[in-house]
């Protein structure tokens, strides 16, 4: 077994080459396991210019675990200053050549010469190149163990610094069982890569819970219930389903028929999904993800009317204390908030912590990310009653929460622009949306749904139904475009509480003048979903292919 090490290495005595090309060769059988290798490789007098060649050379040198002993005591003998094999140093630290002490101890450096600790080591290990974070910087006062450093003149030879710093390379332990061949990494960096850092974002305040909980359900002392809490944005696990969203409990499927209906926008319709069919789409599991991120991008963007957006993730700990006013829900008090003013900002921050929003809670967290984004005093001036909560009885959403997340605004009605009676306004929704709505309630004439929800800009509709929301979508984009278009077509129909086990492909044909449909002739037992259907198509067939229909 072998193990490669990237470095940059002048000898002054040739013969050490001879023993490393010999060790080289006949290394795949002499390597003992459970030996930590470390190679250290002490500055001469250089340049930095000579330092640069070196390292664009791209030298590769290999050891073998049990040739340690019999290299280190040739360099004893020979006391030389350039190399130094060891297998017991402690892991990041600092060592100095024979002007402090020389390769048989570890003496402690000068008082004014400071240890370095190496921010952005790397560390080699089946195959992989794994960064690791150090939140210890190197101290001011001390020489960079890179030869990176502004501050020094690249003419500057290396021993007249301070202190001669020491380039790294660290092999982990391995048991034989362990062993596997090293695969070169994909890039091989000569430069220490940035650190990117996980901005965590500001603590939640008491008042902004007090506000959310009050919002959201009417009182702070009022906790969220476990169909919500335990919430989470699992995918179906069927071939032809991967994109489906899965919901557990009753309560929540008003958001995530939200969130499913944006993930299939851009899964089906955006640019990012390329030139690919859109059938295999539905079943591309990265692109499935990408979607999701763009879904949870849009509705927080466009909450925030373009301008901000504020990101809601838990956090380990509570921030508040929990008291009888404002009592402990295992998520509010743990949020920290962070807003941007970039959409590439927000994007970047969402995708960091997309496992947050996918796991048990996330749902909440998108709901409390729209609403930060908009601001609670703007959400409160969208609806018709401002002291209106957007969770309805029964821990469903209400139409205000759903508009909200469809189209930005928590808007209270479904109808076109706004409509005045007597001296109170009805706000409705103010241009054509992208996603749409069709609605049971429509059919018995006790909603109105206009227009701009009806005919959307892209061929997918959320549906209520007798209190329960599920997606309806086309993959023809012409369907809304188009009439001929709306002749004969088919619409893809889920359900994420229904466990859903097939596709449901539905085939709509409006052009049958003679058809009548059930519903007109006194049959009782006709599928929501077709009289749904029908307050955009009038009249139209439906066809349930090889499929139940949904009573």
């Amino acid at each position: 077994m072998t193990y490669n090490i990237l470095h940059f290495i002048t000898l002054k005595n040739i013969a050490y080459l001879a023993i490393f090309n010999i060790v080289k060769k006949f290394s795949p059988c002499l390597y003992k396991p459970k030996i930590r290798l470390k190679l250290f490789i002490l500055t001469t007098s250089l340049t930095f210019n000579e330092v640069y060649k070196a390292m664009d050379s791209g030298k590769q040198m290999v050891f073998a675990a049990s040739n340690v002993r019999q290299i280190r005591d040739q360099l004893r003998k020979s006391q030389s200053t350039d190399l130094v094999l060891d297998d017991a140093s402690e892991e990041g630290s600092l060592e100095y050549g024979n002007e402090y002490g020389g390769i048989l101890g570890k003496p402690k450096p000068p008082a004014d010469t400071a240890p370095t600790v190496f921010p952005n080591k790397r560390r080699i290990a089946k195959g992989k190149c794994i960064k690791q974070e150090n939140s210890q910087s190197p101290p001011t006062s001390a020489v960079s163990p890179t030869f990176l450093t502004d501050s020094i003149p690249k003419e500057t030879p290396l021993n007249d610094l301070q202190a001669n710093p020491i380039v790294q390379t660290e092999l982990e332990d391995f048991d034989n069982d362990e062993i596997e061949p090293l695969a070169p990494p994909l890039v091989q960096c000569t430069k220490p890569c940035p650190t990117i850092q996980k901005i965590v974002g500001k603590p939640i305040e008491v008042q902004t819970a007090r506000d959310l909980r009050r919002l959201l359900l009417k009182s702070s002392s009022v906790c969220w219930s476990a169909e919500w809490v335990e919430q989470d944005i699992a995918f179906n696990e069927e071939p032809k389903l991967l994109y489906g969203i899965v919901q557990r409990k009753g309560g929540p499927c008003g958001a995530l028929a939200a969130i499913q209906a944006w993930l299939l926008y851009y899964l089906l319709f955006s640019e990012m999904s390329g030139d690919s069919m859109r059938s295999e789409r539905l079943r591309n599991p990265v692109l499935i993800k990408k979607s999701l991120i763009k879904a949870i991008l849009h509705m927080i963007w466009s909450a925030g009317e373009g301008r901000t957006g504020s990101v809601c993730i838990k956090g380990r700990t509570p921030h508040i204390p929990s008291t009888v006013n404002l009592p402990h829900d295992s998520i509010t008090e743990k949020l920290n908030i962070h807003t941007c003013k970039n959409i590439n900002e927000l994007e970047s921050y969402i995708e960091q912590h997309i496992d947050s929003f996918i796991a048990e809670g996330g749902v909440l967290l998108i709901i409390y990310s729209v609403i930060l984004s908009r601001s609670i005093r703007t959400v409160k001036r969208d609806m018709d009653e401002v002291d209106k909560c957007l969770i309805a009885s029964h821990n469903y959403c209400s139409q205000e929460l759903v508009n909200l997340l469809l189209t930005g605004r928590a808007c209270s009605n479904t109808f076109n622009d706004n409509k005045s009676l007597d001296d109170l306004i009805l706000k409705g929704i103010d241009q054509r949306q992208i996603i749409g709505m069709l609605s049971l309630f429509d059919h018995y004439r006790s909603v109105e749904v206009g227009s701009y929800l009806k005919t959307p800009k892209s061929p997918i509709w959320l549906i209520c139904s007798e209190s329960h929301y599920s997606v309806l979508f086309s993959t023809n984009k012409a369907l809304v475009n188009d009439w001929k278009a709306e002749r004969f077509f088919d619409l893809f129909y889920y359900d994420g509480l229904s466990n859903q086990l097939n596709e449901i492909r539905l085939t709509i044909i409006t052009t049958e003048k003679n058809y009548v449909p059930p519903e007109k002739e006194g049959e009782e037992l006709v599928p929501p979903l077709e009289l749904c259907i029908r307050t955009k198509w009038k009249d139209a067939r439906v066809e349930w292919n090889d499929s139940t229909p949904i009573l």
